[in-house]
């Protein structure tokens, strides 16, 4: 639970308080999360419309009874001096919750935005714009400066869909301000403008306007709109459109992702159009761990596609892309790394250990982490098809795994919610999972941990009173290291584990019991070329299978290897080495290994079935 929801329960909930009217003229209570910050403290709700109905309600259900009880009106009230006096008359509003901003430019925001805006102090009580503009630029990120010195068509439309297609909803105040902006610029398009469906239909139409060979009425390849407009459709929310090849040979290439001729080539611009926005983000990303999560999803999709249209030339494009970016990866990694993990996870996990929270501030009760070992990015793309066909709505992002990705220290990470006991393995997982969510409140008997294998037969049997579910799947690990014909035999493996396994049946049991799913993974996994074997004197015996890490005796061993091997591209943490490249410490020409700091063993999938 959020601090922001605490607050509204401490204010309307002191100790000798069982029944109250709360005047909630901000709607607070329209959130599913202050609901169940209620109920779960034994308060039943009831909600009214008019002056007539509260009267009614607090007759009947209110006066004169003992059983805890909140009546909500959502309409400016003034109760009757008789009703003052049977129960507790308050109020709540934005303004208790968020002093410095202003109540109706807040009203309507999402829960996960709320959460980001309580973690914020501005130095100053802020007004209705002060607000709204404090809002664009920390919840939405928009460089509102940069957009008032080039007032272009262009630039507001890039905006709108920055914020309209941001994970966060967008609310009336901020769109009106962005509109009440735009209005010149955007003369004669209306109101739908600033709407998804305004918006998109006017991206579409202006696409297809350049596709049968028309002049489009904005400025397509405007670098801030073409940014945005890659965005979407590296999320699907906007689709290539098909057209003649004559007309796709004369379009300019910018815009060439946007089109496509046949289904194969439909594919294959979809993997150009991901290529080219890797190479794209390789120029301009930042040291911020957000957009580093974003090339997960995206080297994920690429792979897929690749592996499956068996198209070699391709996988080696994408790997070639990767390898570039993973460069600039390790630079962040090195710098940044351990700092993510002071960041909250309340509205985003960015490392393992920080799922756990994200898990707990989602309003559902019933909730099932599933961990699946060894998965990557691009056999999550694979498992949330196989969803999605089955009728299930997917959310993709992903997730850092614990540095180096071995499954002892990174799923321990995700069990504990915290980071890692490194004298310790898988053997503690299920204990302090237990202890995480007992010291928050739930009972043994509402925990459950399961495991699931269809190598072993091993199928989780839920019981009927489990709010809080881990489930672990070991099989991909088990695969991926006797994929001895590298990536093309784990994709085709991949595919019969998912048709075999009962993976998806398992999802849909656990939906089907009201839990919501939560999938992600301890580590990745990558296509590895041998370089020879570390002499056993040297190092511990470890307990993982991993091939692209190292823990010697000492942390003097540890600096003694790398300054006796000054070839490898290798780092050091503590008495532990680890490779960045695509290289593993033994004798096979190829091999899936994992345990280095590689971008596709560190970003790891993070999928939520809606």
């Amino acid at each position: 639970m959020s601090d922001w929801v605490v607050k509204i329960t401490d204010k309307l909930m002191p100790s000798n308080t069982s029944q109250a009217l709360v005047v909630d003229s901000d709607g607070l209570f329209l959130y599913d999360v202050v609901k169940k910050a209620f109920f779960d403290k034994g308060y039943t709700l009831y909600f009214c419309k008019t002056a007539l109905e509260a009267r009614r309600i607090f007759e009947l259900e209110l006066r004169g009874k003992s059983n805890k009880s909140l009546l909500v009106v959502n309409f400016p009230y003034t109760a009757r001096p008789d009703m003052s006096c049977d129960v507790v008359v308050t109020q709540i509003s934005y303004k208790d919750i968020f002093p410095y901003f202003d109540s109706l430019a807040l009203k309507g925001l999402s829960y996960n935005a709320l959460c980001t805006l309580n973690e914020l102090r501005p130095y100053e009580i802020l007004g209705y714009t002060g607000t709204i503009r404090f809002l664009l630029e920390n919840l939405y990120h928009i460089d509102l400066h940069a957009l008032e010195a080039s007032r272009t068509k262009e630039r507001f439309l890039s905006v709108f869909i920055e914020v309209l297609f941001h994970d966060d909803i967008i609310n009336t105040a901020l769109k009106e301000f962005l509109y009440n902006e735009s209005k010149i610029q955007l003369a004669g398009l209306g109101k739908d403008i600033i709407s998804k469906e305004g918006l998109l239909l006017y991206i579409q139409e202006a696409i297809a306007s350049v596709g049968q060979g028309k002049e489009s009425p904005c400025n397509l390849v405007e670098p801030l709109l073409i940014k945005a407009l890659g965005s979407l459709l590296t999320k699907k929310i906007l689709k290539p459109q098909k057209i003649r090849k004559k007309l796709y040979e004369a379009i300019d290439s910018r815009l060439l992702p946007f089109y496509y001729i046949d289904e194969h080539g439909e594919s294959i611009t979809r993997i150009e159009s991901l290529v080219s926005h890797l190479a794209s983000i390789e120029q301009t990303i930042q040291d911020v761990p957000g957009e580093w999560i974003e090339v997960g999803t995206i080297l994920g999709e690429a792979f897929a596609l690749a592996l499956s249209l068996h198209d070699s030339a391709m996988v080696d494009k994408i790997a070639t892309s990767s390898e570039s970016l993973n460069v600039r990866f390790q630079t962040f990694i090195d710098k940044y790394y351990w700092q993510m993990f002071s960041l909250s996870g309340t509205r985003q996990p960015f490392v393992v250990s920080r799922v756990l929270e994200y898990l707990r501030a989602q309003p559902e009760r019933k909730k099932a982490l599933i961990v699946i070992d060894g998965m990557n990015t691009w056999q999550w793309n694979l498992i949330s098809k196989a969803l999605v066909a089955e009728g299930m709505s997917i959310k993709t992002s992903s997730v850092f795994s614990y540095l180096p990705s071995i499954t002892a220290w990174s799923r321990q990470a995700l069990f504990k919610g915290a980071k890692p006991d490194l004298s310790l393995g898988t053997e503690v997982e299920k204990k302090v999972f237990f202890e995480y969510w007992i010291n928050r409140g739930y009972s043994d008997s509402e925990i459950s941990y399961l495991r699931f294998s269809n190598s072993c037969g091993l199928t989780p049997n839920i019981t009927s009173n489990a709010q809080i579910a881990g489930v672990v799947c070991t099989d991909l690990d088990d695969i991926l290291h006797g994929a001895i014909l590298g990536n093309a035999q784990l994709f085709q493996d991949t595919i019969t584990w998912i048709n075999k396994s009962g993976i998806v049946e398992l999802i849909k049991e656990l939906k089907s019991k009201g839990f919501r799913c939560y999938i992600t993974s301890d580590h990745g996994n990558i296509e590895a070329h041998g370089i020879g074997n570390v002499p056993m004197k040297s190092r511990c015996l470890s307990n993982s299978r991993s091939k692209r890490h190292i823990e010697f005796t000492s942390e003097e061993m540890a600096i003694s290897y790398l300054v006796s091997n000054p070839g490898l591209n290798a780092y050091r943490r503590a008495s532990v080495v680890y490779l960045s490249d695509t290289s593993a410490f033994c004798n096979d020409p190829i091999v899936i290994t994992h345990g280095g700091s590689h971008l596709l063993e560190m970003l790891v999938p993070f999928g939520i079935v809606e």
